[in-house]
This record gives C-alpha cells, structure tokens and sequence, in this order.
C-alpha cells in the first residue's frame, strides 16, 4: 500500500513539485468550502465520545457518551489527542490531517484521467460545489472532523488503484476504509465489486482466486468497525430492536435514511446530474479508468435506487422498512455521483478542447465560474459567519450568550453536576464539559439505548419538536425538579424568556428558584433542581 500513497509520478508529466502544489491548492479549496468555525456540526458530537472514550471521568453520566462505541479506529487510534490538547485544536489538527490525505487522494484520482497540470485543483473546486448543492441525503464528503472524512480518502485512493488495474491494493484501500467507517467501506465495496466483476468478465482484471488474499486481509481490516455494528442489536429483544429502528430511520434520521422525505427538486437534479456523468462518459473515448469511474458511480446510483424500491414495497409495513433502510442506501451515491461527474466533466473537456476547441472552452469556462461562485459563497460565510455552525439560530438563542454561559458552568460547577439543557442544543458537553440530560442531536447507536433515548426525550421535552416555550408552559416546577431527580441532574439551563413565560403560567411562582448564574447579555440562566423546595 505505501507505493500506492506515493503522489503522482512524473512520467504522467507532472514533476513531484508540481503535485505537491496541486495538492496544496486542492487543501486550500477544501479548507474553503469547510474551514467554519469549530466545533462543526458532528464535532462536538464525536470529538466529545472520543474523548470520553479515553477519559470516562469526562462527562461521566451522559448517556451518549456512555453509550456503544461504534467508530472503535477512530476513537483508539486518534482518541488520545484529546487527553493533551484542547477539542478545539483536535479538531483543526484532525480537519487539516484529513483534508490533506483527501487532497493527495484526489490529485492521483484526477491525474489518472486528465494528466494536465492545474486540472486535478479545477476538478477539486468542481467537485466540492457539486456535492455540496447536488446531494439529496445530506451526506457531506469535506467538512468537520470524524472517522466518515477519512474513510472517504481512502476510498479515494482506492477508486484510483481500480481504474489503474492495480485490483489487490483495491480491496486493501478499501478495507482500511470500512475500518474507519463501516458504511462508507461496505457501500464502496459493493460498489467495486460490481465494477470489478465487469472487467473481469471483459479480460481485463484478475480472477477471483488471485484476489483471495486481498480481499481476506481487506476483511480482517474492516473487522474493527465490522464487530461492534453488528453488537448494536445483538443482545436485544426483538420487539426493542425493531422500535429502535423506526425511531432511527422515520423520527430521527429520516433526511437521511427516508426517501420520502427527501426534497423532489433534488431528488432531479442527482438523477439529471447522473445522466449527465453517463453522456459524457460515453462521449469520451474508452480506456479502463474511465469505464471502471463510470461503473463505480452508475452501482453507487444502483445501490441508491433500491433504497428507494425498499420504502416503496415496504410501504405499509414500517418495521420492515426501517430495519431494512437504517443502512443508508442513499450515502454513496450523494458522494459517488458528484464525484463522478466532475472527473467525467474534467475528461470529457479535455478530450473537446481537441476536438472542438471553441465550445468547449465556454463549458470549461462556465464549469469554472460554477466553481468559483461556491467558494466564494462558502470562503465568504466560514468568515464572516461569527460562530460555528454547531452554534447556529435553531440550535442556540444567542451563541455569545451560550459559550458565556456554559464556560462559566466548566469553571464554577462541579465536574459530576449534570444538567437539563436545551433539546436543540449541540455544544453543551463541548463548551461545559459536564453531562446532561438528552439532547436531540446526540442519538445513540444501539438499540436499547436508542430506546431509552427516545423516552427521555419525550420526558423532558414532551413530543414532537414543540418549543422549550411550549414544553415549559405545560409543567409544573415541581415537574421539572421531579425530572431532575428521575435522571440525576442537579442543574437547569433554560432561556430566560422561556423561563419568564414559565413563571408567569406556574400558579406557585415563589417556588421557582433564583438563578445560580446569568449570563451579561441576559438570554441564559442556570437553575438548581435539587436542594430547593
């Protein structure tokens, strides 16, 4: 596999300073499109579990946190950097790291196709705004730090490996890639699988018996990842099982995992995008990297098309449905077809500018203004923004107000306090250190936990997605110190306008409590739960 790694030789006319340029703007272009403010919105999320993972007097009580650790090689191996830096340097290192293993993924991808300088930064640019405003299951390829990011880099390297008829290394790329992440590994194996039957069938790769050994140690590989999926509904009753399911799938994840749900208007213009990648693929003149590219995207287009057939025959029958569509049928093809795209786009141009030079400068042209205008829109929000994303309107009523007010919860309450905090919220472990209650971002993997989850949610903030307002206005306080008591937290953070609203409805106004703190803007107070009658 190092051979592999190398950057691309320069006997496909690029010097080894050449490409470590490319791949320098390649990096420059993703930090771009991702370079937001951390923590980003999975961060907290999995930067948070991974450093409990390696510390768990951190945040000890949290039921996420101490709930199944699905991502094992991520948390094992690059875990420990939380126990001696900050999170917030975690993540920057870990993005950068990532990015730049993706950034020298890509380069050898392009050049496999276009041996031109500068193409592999223009298919890059290309690429990213596709994905970003082409995708219909909310997957994301560049952003926030996590195991799915590296896994993408090293299906990258091995989708390269393929359409160089390099067919060991292929299964070894992508085993390593399912031991990141088990799904964006499984999905690409399927994916190539298919891809490489094709060429096998047509001469043109190696039987199956000369591929046992990879394909065998790419399986050893995934097994990190592979174990503890399989884990998740092991010891679980069934009918537990099957509620986790349809919780997952059509109450938590259904922008994700439901068909349904996703919006028609994107659902064309993936579907017009693929069609496109076909054309041009068509329209270029054959070799193996081109054919095994297209295969690669038109499965990855398969795999997403049964997803679909799945919701629609199993229509009346949720369970069914949701045990089947939890393994996200949608996440490749949201990368695979962009990406696909981009490259057929950067060949086919190549070849036009041959052929007919006059309009196929105009389409590289507009190819390039459709680039440039997203960087420009994404540079331009990671800038000027002014919190992250993770911090943003919906999630936080103030995101000054929120940092102050639980930076002040990490240097005044005790490292065992636990909280109720705001159902929307993403960053509360990130910036307070402490656990809390639920949330609704921080969902659990296996079952039962997803279960008990979702109860807790419903206890505390009632159903549905109502408003703290809402949730507030319909409890009594010694409900919501009963709450306290029932999930061991000793604190409460609430909105003072949700709280003004609340004191107003309570009928024993005097037994609301006093606030322990107030943030200096006057959006956020911390309440205690226990102690006061």
């Amino acid at each position: 596999m190092n051979s592999s790694m190398s950057i691309a030789p320069s006997d496909r006319g690029s010097s080894v300073r050449q490409c470590w340029l490319e791949i320098g703007l390649i990096l420059l272009v993703f930090y771009l499109n991702s370079g937001w403010g951390v923590p980003d919105n999975n961060e907290a999320h999995y930067l948070g579990k991974a450093r409990h993972y390696w510390d768990p007097t951190f945040c000890a009580g949290d039921a996420f946190f101490e709930s199944a650790h699905t991502h094992q090689v991520f948390y094992a191996l690059l875990g420990w950097w939380t126990l001696y830096l900050p999170l917030p340097a975690v993540a920057w290192i870990g993005r950068l790291l990532t990015w730049a293993l993706m950034a020298v993924g890509w380069q050898r991808l392009s050049w496999r196709l276009v041996p031109r300088a500068w193409w592999s930064v223009f298919s890059a640019a290309l690429m990213i705004a596709l994905q970003e405003r082409c995708q219909v299951a909310g997957e994301w390829l560049v952003g926030g730090f996590e195991a799915k990011g590296i896994a993408y880099a090293l299906v990258f390297f091995g989708l390269e490996a393929a359409m160089a008829g390099k067919w060991r290394a292929v299964w070894l790329w992508l085993g390593a890639a399912s031991a990141w992440h088990v799904l964006v590994g499984g999905w690409s194996v399927i994916a190539m699988f298919w891809a490489w039957w094709l060429e096998h069938r047509e001469g043109r790769a190696p039987c199956i018996r000369a591929l046992i050994a990879p394909l065998v140690l790419g399986a050893v590989m995934s097994m990190p990842a592979l174990i503890p999926a399989f884990e998740l509904t092991l010891d679980a009753p069934p009918d537990v099982v099957v509620e986790a399911n349809q919780v997952y799938v059509f109450e938590r994840l259904p922008h994700h995992l439901d068909p349904a749900k996703f919006p028609p208007r994107g659902v064309a213009i993936l579907g017009l995008l693929l069609l496109a990648t076909g054309v041009m693929s068509r329209a270029t003149p054959a070799s193996t990297a081109t054919r095994t590219l297209w295969r690669f995207v038109f499965t990855s287009a398969v795999i997403w098309a049964t997803g679909w057939l799945i919701a629609w025959t199993f229509e009346s029958s949720p369970a069914t449905a949701a045990g089947l569509l939890k393994y996200y049928w949608f996440r490749l093809a949201d990368v695979a077809i962009p990406v696909g795209a981009s490259l057929a786009a950067m060949t086919y141009l190549n070849h036009a500018l041959r052929t007919a030079p006059g309009w196929s400068r105009a389409w590289l042209t507009a190819a390039g203004c459709f680039a440039a205008f997203h960087l420009a829109d994404f540079g331009l929000q990671t800038h000027t923004l002014g919190y992250p994303r993770a911090d943003r309107p919906g999630k936080v009523v103030d995101a000054e107000a929120w940092r102050e007010v639980c930076e002040w919860i990490a240097e005044n309450m005790p490292a065992d306090a636990k909280f109720i905090t705001p159902r929307q919220n993403q960053t509360f472990k990130w910036h307070a250190a402490r656990p809390e209650v639920v949330t609704w971002k921080d969902v659990p993997q296996d079952a039962e936990a997803i279960v008990r989850w979702k109860a807790a949610l419903v206890d505390v903030y009632g159903p549905g997605e109502r408003t703290w307002e809402d949730v507030f206005l319909s409890k009594s306080w010694s409900d919501i110190r009963r709450l306290g008591e029932k999930y061991g937290a000793q604190y409460l953070v609430i909105d003072l306008e949700t709280k003004a609203a609340f004191a107003r409805n309570e009928p024993s106004a005097h037994l609301v409590p006093q606030a322990e703190y107030v943030d200096t803007k006057a959006v956020y107070g911390v309440y205690r739960l226990t102690g006061m009658e």
